[in-house]
């Protein structure tokens, strides 16, 4: 949609970008949408990036990939961007405000972890007009991370709908307890709900367990969880606006998570008189629960303190509205308004600044624990061996990655194979022969990224080519299964050699003795997928570390 047919002409946009998917944070988005329906200088236009999801109707505009995205902000003459997870928008947006745009680019950091939040938004420093933490302990985590831009950090907690009076029902036979959101085991820790149920059952608690939601970890959870089929219930997906009926109609909200910013979905639960009973993850939590007067607070992982938990307010009912109601009167503290008033006076600040230019984007260290649904920037590029064994553990390797969260790119050694879009954003073909991109167009594409590499003198030749343009982000791993002739030739811009076979590989140290550092082995065959997928990721990690390296006509350089 053009421009011209969206945007008010007496109002600055406010571009939320997001994805339409089970989580607290496009709960949010959603409200604050709702909540500048009618502001005089201020219009929120919810963006859809990239094909990974079907379109939802509560978004205005939907940019598939790079050319649409820059075919849009290119009519932009000014506004306000929150692209939440989407970091890799953030150079092409200031790209346009080198030709003269002013677009301010706020940066929220949702969540306290490092990898999924801290190590983009610090890369992103450059390109960031002002950071909004969620939590206490987000803020000042920021400000340390970045002690010069300590006074571009404010704490805005979420802002959700709640009702000046509580009006509704509790029971406890049996007592209700509901989880809703994204079904993962990172951060989520899902996997723990089946000890939860199983202890709960062995002392005789009468509950019912309702998971909402989607996501990787849902069919081990119900494969675990089937034949207690007369306990726990699977809802699926909840539109945002049938949310508010789930919270009435359950007592207790659960939530078993690693790390949290400040959780949406509790702050939604408390506002409809839910007792939130929760692990005590490092951020947002204990700046709301006061432990047995609004909530509850558990260990990481301790699902019997859980249990006894609910049992003891199972015993107890008389408790639940007092205690219920305690959390509703501290949800009153993050109302709507007031939210919405916080973030218009951040809006009138940013917009009074220069707009962020960034002048050299620079390489992003590869985060390899990420959120799927939050896709990053760097990639791990697999160029598959035609040698079956060597394929199907570089699948295996692969597709771990991708379930812990890493995405990989996937490219046939033949080069004649679609990239999956779920892995890369967009449909490359790596197939010259068919007029499509080059190997070394779709390999630039890529960046940054390590490319793992197996025998292919043609896949090593475009890699060659791209560490004379690019080497800061580049990084090679040469995988190899039988001889070792392709790696040993363009050795001088490999980082990492990894060898199936002892022998193989002391006879290649014999060849390069001042490699014996990066020469690694593994009997890919003789370990369980995920192991060899954590030893991968841990040594991709220490190869991201190492120095770039060149390969020039086969002179070694680096």
């Amino acid at each position: 949609m053009p421009p011209k047919t969206l945007l008010k002409t007496d109002h600055i946009p406010v571009f939320i970008f997001a994805q339409p998917i089970v989580s607290g944070v496009v709960s949010w988005v959603y409200r604050l949408k709702k909540a500048f329906d009618n502001h005089p200088n201020y219009q929120i236009i919810l963006v859809q990036i990239g094909k990974n999801h079907a379109k939802d109707e509560q978004y205005d505009l939907l940019l598939e990939d790079k050319p649409s995205f820059d075919a849009f902000f290119r009519s932009v003459p000014k506004g306000i961007i929150i692209p939440n997870w989407v970091f890799h928008t953030i150079p092409w947006l200031c790209q346009f405000n080198k030709r003269g745009a002013n677009l301010q680019i706020i940066g929220v950091c949702h969540s306290d972890t490092a990898e999924e939040y801290y190590n983009p938004l610090v890369w992103a420093e450059p390109g960031v007009s002002h950071y909004v933490a969620v939590s206490p302990t987000i803020e000042s985590t920021l400000k340390a991370l970045m002690p010069a831009r300590r006074s571009d950090v404010t704490q805005i907690i979420y802002g959700i709908d709640v009702a000046d009076r509580l009006k509704r029902r509790y029971q406890t036979k049996p007592i209700r307890l509901v989880y809703a959101g994204r079904i993962v085991q990172k951060q989520k820790r899902v996997l723990d709900f089946p000890r939860l149920v199983e202890i709960l059952i062995e002392r005789g608690v009468n509950f019912q367990l309702k998971i909402a939601g989607a996501g990787t970890a849902e069919p081990i959870l119900r494969t675990a969880l089937r034949k207690h089929g007369r306990y726990v219930s699977f809802l699926g997906k909840v539109a945002p606006q049938n949310v508010p009926k789930l919270w009435r109609a359950n007592d207790i909200f659960l939530q078993v998570s690693d790390f949290e910013g400040t959780s949406v979905s509790m702050l939604e639960a408390m506002a409809e008189g839910l007792i939130p009973v929760v692990t005590d993850s490092s951020s947002g939590v204990r700046s709301v629960i006061q432990p047995g007067q609004n909530g509850f607070v558990v260990p990481i992982g301790n699902m019997n303190d859980t249990a006894t938990v609910i049992e003891t307010l199972a015993q107890h009912p008389d408790w639940l509205p007092a205690i219920g109601g305690n959390a509703h009167q501290t949800a009153q503290q993050y109302n709507l308004p007031q939210h919405a008033k916080q973030y218009e006076a951040l809006f009138d600040k940013v917009m009074q600044r220069p707009a962020p230019k960034w002048e050299s984007p620079r390489a992003w260290k590869p985060s390899f624990v990420q959120s799927t649904e939050g896709k990053q920037d760097t990639k791990i590029v697999f160029a598959l061996s035609k040698d079956s064994n060597t394929r199907q553990w570089m699948m295996n390797a692969s597709q771990h990655l991708s379930s812990r969260g890493q995405m990989s790119v996937l490219i046939e050694h033949d080069a004649l194979s679609t990239l999956d879009e779920r892995d890369f954003g967009v449909y490359i073909q790596c197939a010259a022969g068919e007029n499509k991109m080059t190997r070394q167009n779709v390999y630039h594409s890529s960046l940054p990224a390590i490319f793992m590499l197996g025998k292919d003198a043609a896949a090593y030749r475009a890699c060659a080519a791209l560490t004379q343009d690019d080497a800061e982000n580049v990084r090679v791993v040469a995988y190899v299964a039988e001889d070792y002739d392709t790696a040993l030739s363009f050795r001088s811009m490999i980082h990492t050699f990894i060898f199936t076979d002892q022998i193989l590989a002391n006879e290649f140290r014999n060849h390069v003795p001042e490699r014996h550092a990066d020469i690694v082995t593994i009997k890919e065959h003789d370990h369980p997928t995920y192991i060899v997928g954590r030893w991968l990721r841990d040594l991709l990690m220490q190869t991201w570390d190492k120095k770039p390296r060149l390969w020039s006509n086969g002179n070694p350089i680096g």
